[in-house]
């Protein structure tokens, strides 16, 4: 089914959520009459609405348009409330593991590491929001895949490409946009800024790719090749050389695997050891092209204060190595010395998932939570040849920033989302998964 097809299929829901948005940010309270009607979404079976808003409320909550501040507040009770009508319908649900029997281990270890946090309370709201995302939407994805087969996926991909099309022209006609107009050049479309635009472009971009690859069709015969094209336009325009790195690693990636499994390993093994010397000569490159001001690689040197904190990072992890100080506690301990990192040339956070794993949990956690990762790769892989080439570019965006830490971010779930539809199969069930793609098979001749 061509895109324009489905646009028109789901033009409902899309014209529903942006009279909600309109209408919530004139009065914010109006926001909370989407909590009844995902509800009814929900007893419907219609998951595939409920995912979709559930991502445009964490991507909205991620701008900074004054006028949207409201969703922030808005989608911590939005998430609970899933949380409840999730456990009160357990008995319906077909998937209570999906993939969080993956990381139960790291999640209760997490619990043991807030009797150490300083702040206790946010520590357990942390693990619990980790819990709750990690729990609800990898069983909303299964739903959606059972229900109306694998395919129903691509209409995800498609909602992606409508934000990262409007959140381009917001930018560039300068409304709804959250961008710093002292970064010239350097878009942030519906996000708070130009990296999280860059993190949500890597996220898309897998969640295509696995699309691609596990359903084959993809929207006509063009658009995954525009796609790509367009998503290395954004990456450029955000000015994030993390952002356009994990992207190369995908593709290149992705091309090995097609050719060989052991081959597409070798070259993953090759790539992180002399990562040091590919990343100067594709800046190098990228200089002689004239992108240097675009993705500042003027001053790459100074690792744009992201050294002198990962510096700060590993002296503090050497007081709880093993067992760190609960969820928060890496927010918690760069705002208490703010000054003296501001003094030292850097503001804001850990900007490194596997640091602040390490600060939350301990090294005991961050190897926890890495074998729930790779468990899940392998299921994937079993399945699909891009399994592993998008864990590796999603790894390597998360060494330059802490989105795989949060919760309640649209990056976290769009990777859920990913993950889910890779190792479907194994969780559903190879014979049910047959069934499903056979019933699906006889709607569309039908029709």
């Amino acid at each position: 089914m061509r895109v324009t097809e489905l646009i028109r299929i789901d033009l409902e829901l899309y014209v529903l959520l942006a009279a909600w948005v309109f209408l919530s940010s004139i009065f914010n309270p109006l926001a909370y009459l989407l909590v009844p009607i995902v509800v009814a979404f929900i007893h419907r079976g219609k998951f595939f609405e409920v995912i979709i808003s559930l991502l445009f409320v964490l991507i909205l909550s991620d701008s900074a348009n004054a006028s949207l501040a409201w969703v922030k507040s808005f989608k911590t009770f939005f998430i609970l409330t899933l949380g409840l009508v999730y456990a009160f319908k357990w008995n319906q649900n077909r998937y209570h593991s999906g993939l969080i029997r993956y990381f139960i281990p790291f999640l209760a270890f997490a619990v043991y590491c807030i009797s150490y946090s300083p702040i206790p309370l946010e520590s357990f709201q942390k693990t619990l929001s980790y819990f709750l995302i990690f729990l609800i939407v990898p069983s909303l994805t299964l739903e959606l895949i059972k229900s109306e087969g694998k395919e129903s996926v691509f209409r995800i991909v498609v909602f992606g490409f409508l934000i990262l099309l409007i959140g381009y022209f917001s930018d560039f006609f300068g409304f709804l946009s959250g961008v710093d107009k002292e970064k010239v050049g350097r878009i942030s479309g519906l996000f708070g800024n130009p990296n999280g635009l860059g993190i949500f472009v890597v996220n898309f971009l897998c969640l295509a790719v696995a699309v691609k690859s596990i359903c084959g069709k993809f929207g006509g015969k063009y658009f995954y090749t525009f796609l790509i094209g367009f998503t290395i336009f954004l990456t450029v325009k955000t000015g994030s050389r993390g952002a356009l790195m994990s992207m190369m690693a995908l593709l290149i990636c992705v091309e090995f695997f097609k050719l060989s499994t052991w081959l597409g390993l070798m070259f993953i093994l090759i790539f992180i050891f002399l990562y040091q010397y590919i990343s100067e000569f594709i800046i190098r490159i990228l200089i002689a092209v004239g992108l240097q001001e675009e993705l500042r690689l003027e001053n790459i040197a100074e690792g744009s204060g992201r050294l002198i904190v990962w510096a700060f990072a590993w002296e503090n992890i050497q007081e709880s190595f093993f067992a760190g100080k609960g969820f928060g506690f890496d927010r918690f301990l760069t705002r208490a010395n703010y000054i003296l990192l501001s003094r030292k040339g850097h503001e804001g956070g850990v900007h490194n998932s596997y640091l602040m794993i390490w600060l939350n949990t301990g090294i005991i956690g961050l190897t926890l939570w890495l074998r729930g990762m790779v468990l899940i790769i392998i299921a994937g892989a079993k399945n699909t040849k891009a399994a592993w080439p998008i864990l590796i570019s999603l790894f390597l965006s998360a060494f330059f920033e802490g989105w795989l830490v949060g919760s309640l971010n649209p990056y976290t779930s769009m990777l859920l989302i990913t993950f889910t539809i890779m190792a479907a199969p194994n969780l559903i069930g190879k014979e049910e998964m047959e069934k499903i793609d056979a019933k699906q098979d006889l709607k569309v001749a039908a029709t």
